[in-house]
């Protein structure tokens, strides 16, 4: 491996550790919002339910008894991602701080909307063991009246990074053989 070779290798590696990091370096929410999340006149606590579109979408069952949809990104298309998408936990309760009043109910990671936890869930829900009609959710095994792992937003940006390391370790290993092969035997 000569010198010029060498110099590829190392910015090749050094771009895709700098990718990595700065994908990885800050929640993207923080990134795209214009500053702290204010509370809504609209707020209101559910627990959700079902989920869709990559956990984007859910379906809350209201602490009222209602059972509404809030969508947690301004394009719900399955094929389509933003910077500030909300993903939901089923089973997991909310206090949800949409941005408007009407169903369904639009939050992104911008708004003040929060997972509440322990003492936070409300006794007086319609399912907090008083037989009241709710829908129900999907068991997770464990008997645990909450989803037992924390939420993981970084999932894609996980993939991502991966990804990308993986291209560019391809493409410069591809490139490296391409070369030391035109140069012909040292």
């Amino acid at each position: 491996m000569n010198t010029q070779q060498r110099r590829s290798a190392l910015l090749l590696s050094a771009t895709s550790g700098l990718f990595g990091w700065v994908v990885m370096a800050a929640p993207v929410a923080y990134a795209s919002c214009a500053g702290p999340p204010e509370p809504s006149p609209y707020a209101f606590v559910g627990r959700v339910v079902a989920t869709a579109s990559h956990d984007r979408v859910a379906t809350i069952r209201t602490i009222t008894g209602q059972t509404v949809e809030v969508l947690g990104t301004p394009s719900p298309a399955e094929n389509s991602l933003t910077s500030v998408d909300r993903t939901y936990v089923v089973r997991a309760w909310y206090e949800f701080h949409p941005i408007d009043g009407t169903d369904p109910y639009e939050d992104n990671a911008c708004t003040a909307t929060e997972r509440l936890r322990g003492d936070d869930i409300p006794a007086s829900s319609p399912d907090s063991g008083t037989g009241a009609d709710v829908d129900p959710a999907p068991d997770s095994g464990t008997g645990a009246d909450v989803d037992p792992a924390p939420e993981s937003d970084n999932d894609l940006a996980v993939a991502g990074v991966i990804a990308g390391v993986a291209v560019a370790s391809g493409g410069g290993g591809w490139w490296l053989r391409r070369r030391r092969g035109s140069q012909g035997p040292s």
